[in-house]
């Protein structure tokens, strides 16, 4: 696999990632103060993981540590899904 394929594909999960986080704090349905404040934290932790992968990001991460951040960011975001899940 090329560098520029898996750069491609890397920028398209973090794409990935930001529209689901972006839909997911637009569907919140006055949760208690705990879990806002957990879906709060949560939300903004994939942002700054998102940063760390955006256009604008001060360093390149190796693709190895990508990666890790891809899918640190992926269990942060179902677990923002599950606490969606439960407050319908």
């Amino acid at each position: 696999m090329s560098a520029a394929f898996e750069s491609a594909n890397l920028q398209a999960q973090a794409y990935n990632l930001n529209c689901l986080s972006s839909m997911i704090s637009r569907t919140f349905q006055e949760p208690d103060m705990s879990q806002k404040d957990e879906m709060k934290a949560i939300t903004e932790d994939i942002q700054a993981g998102l940063k760390k992968l955006g256009g604008r990001r001060v360093v390149a991460l190796s693709v190895h540590k990508t990666k890790e951040l891809i899918a640190e960011l992926e269990t942060k975001t179902a677990k923002l899904a599950q606490h969606v899940d439960s407050l319908s």
